[in-house]
């Protein structure tokens, strides 16, 4: 059996680069309870990535841009009144 090498420095970085733990499990070819197992004896945290649910939109800044069309004309038409 071979022991497979991993590079304590390239780890701590790819930590610190925020990478998820099935990221990390893809790179090392480890299961995830050793990724733990590393993060937690090397004193690193990692994040679970999720998506913000929602988005500040800064509006103070907004420019409304108006387009130009040229009219469309209408046939003309004869209207009469039913009374």
């Amino acid at each position: 059996m071979t022991q497979v090498q991993i590079n304590r420095t390239q780890f701590i970085a790819d930590v610190n680069a925020g990478m998820t733990r099935n990221e990390l499990k893809a790179k090392y070819q480890v299961p995830v309870t050793k990724i733990n197992d590393w993060a937690k004896g090397l004193g690193l945290n990692i994040t679970i990535k999720k998506a913000p649910k929602y988005v500040l939109i800064d509006d103070s800044e907004m420019v409304e841009t108006v387009t130009e069309t040229a009219p469309t004309e209408l046939p003309e038409q004869e209207f009469t009144a039913g009374f």
